[in-house]
């Protein structure tokens, strides 16, 4: 705990405390402050719960144009001047002895201009988390193992059509400017959610910071098992905030298909505009109702997740924390989550084959649920929140 005059944070994201990276940040805010420390969260996206120290950078309009130069110029990151003038300034004032980047990408800042404040007038110590790869490629936030390793900078135009899309292809431009602007600031820490993550980052430019893996954590008071509601069928459940190819929706959709008699996949999240699911999938849209989501880990037999990108996974252990097996693709940091053959299992590969079958032999008893409790007892939030303030400098 810091000595005399609380030490100030300040963590800046794209979300204050909704979805994943904003519930991060919030509950960092909590960890924080129960530690001693004076955090606030600056934000560019949506709003804030009024019991945080927080404040917006920019409005709407200022996104919109961001976005708008993003479709133009392929400029994300670019844009977003004033605004980000207007928001160092508050930082100024602010005075914090820690800035905690997260998500920068989002059309809500203009990272040169960030970082240069950060190399050049801010005195105290930087961490970043990353959540995904954008940092290091000239457009997307993720790339395949192929894309990384093609050349020291990755080649990868074909990709500006993806998040954050734009008509042109600017991306060796993009990667060179990166590469500039985040190779030069002294007392910078690197934190990724995933030793898969941190291992990529260690081959990246930014691998002359210190690189740490803190994973994600989730709040185990709210995450915990109930009892299940009875159903006449074995419940597959499998669950994102948006569904889409990358996230093995079509893997899905082959898998209902195939199940025998007696099992019943349930998909919850938002379907991409104009998708028609088959009568075998029991499809729920994207719920802000926790509660509701608890019970559904808790009914289910088992959770599946086909996703083809995945920092670490989330709802790998919020399922374990309600005392269901998961069975996942062994993509990026999903492995991470669970213990292959105790509380779930990993494929050898993307196939669809495989999930069947492991979906078939799969159980779910007491026994297995009370280590799959034990296994989230690993990414609780708690401890999520002493991993990142081990990072802090000594006060």
């Amino acid at each position: 705990m810091p000595m005399g005059k609380p030490l100030t944070v300040l963590l800046v994201n794209v979300l204050a405390d909704t979805r994943s990276t904003g519930r991060i940040c919030k509950d960092l805010y909590w960890a924080y402050e129960a530690a001693g420390y004076e955090p606030t969260i600056a934000y560019g996206r949506g709003t804030a719960a009024p019991d945080l120290r927080s404040f917006k950078i920019g409005s709407t309009f200022d996104m919109l144009e961001h976005a708008g130069e993003t479709l133009l110029f392929d400029n994300h990151g670019m844009s977003s001047r004033a605004r980000t003038r207007r928001f160092l300034s508050q930082v100024a004032d602010l005075s914090p002895d820690v800035i905690h980047l997260h998500n920068i990408h989002g059309y809500y800042l203009n990272v040169p201009h960030l970082f240069a404040y950060l190399k050049e007038e801010f005195h105290g110590h930087v961490l970043w988390t990353l959540h995904d790869m954008w940092a290091i490629t000239g457009h997307s936030a993720h790339l395949t193992e192929e894309e990384r390793y093609r050349d020291a900078i990755p080649q990868s135009g074909a990709r500006h059509w993806e998040y954050p899309f734009s008509a042109v292809d600017r991306y060796t431009r993009n990667a060179v400017l990166k590469r500039t602007w985040f190779s030069s600031v002294p007392r910078m820490t690197i934190v990724t959610p995933s030793h898969w993550l941190s291992s990529v980052i260690e081959g990246s430019f930014l691998s002359s910071y210190p690189i740490h893996t803190v994973h994600n954590g989730t709040d185990l008071e709210t995450f915990h098992p109930l009892p299940p509601i009875d159903h006449p069928e074995k419940i597959v459940l499998a669950v994102a905030s948006v569904w889409s190819a990358q996230k093995g929706l079509p893997d899905l959709i082959d898998l209902a298909g195939r199940l025998p008699d007696g099992y019943r996949l349930r998909l919850i999240g938002r379907l991409p505009r104009s998708t028609r699911l088959p009568t075998s999938i029991e499809h729920i849209p994207r719920t802000d109702d926790v509660a509701h989501l608890v019970q559904a880990y808790s009914d289910a037999h088992v959770l599946v997740n086909p996703t083809h990108h995945e920092t670490l996974s989330m709802v790998n252990i919020e399922a374990q924390a309600c005392g269901t097996p998961v069975i996942t693709y062994p993509t990026d940091g999903a492995p991470e989550t669970i213990i292959d053959g105790v509380t779930g299992r990993v494929t050898s590969g993307p196939h669809v084959d495989e999930m069947l079958d492991l979906v078939v032999r799969s159980e779910k008893n007491p026994a297995i649920s009370a280590a799959c409790v034990d296994n989230a007892q690993h990414f609780s939030r708690e401890r999520m929140g002493e991993g990142y303030l081990a990072l802090f400098p000594a006060s």
